[in-house]
């Protein structure tokens, strides 16, 4: 089994290509699963996750809901450009 710090590092590892501009953008960070039961979906976007209902939550909110009781969270690097489409069902 892969320890907490192991998890945390390769998000840590997510979240700085998702905000890497130049020389050019790497990807688009999407967070897909299930919180409280619901469906949940977000995009990483000026070092905050958007929902689709257009909420904000800081990573580390992100990060602990994650970790309680039957929660689960995908955290996924898509190409530039496909992440609105891909955790908020919009065009971008």
């Amino acid at each position: 089994a892969q320890s907490q710090a192991s998890h945390d590092q390769r998000l840590d590892l997510l979240e700085a290509r998702a905000v890497i501009a130049e020389p050019r953008p790497e990807c688009d960070l999407i967070a897909r699963g299930v919180l409280d039961g619901q469906r949940f979906s977000a995009l990483f976007a000026d070092n905050t996750y958007r929902d689709s209902n257009g909420v904000r939550h800081s990573a580390a909110a992100i990060r602990d809901a994650a970790q309680i009781g039957d929660n689960s969270l995908t955290f996924t690097c898509t190409p530039v450009g496909s992440g609105a489409r891909l955790a908020l069902d919009v065009a971008q």
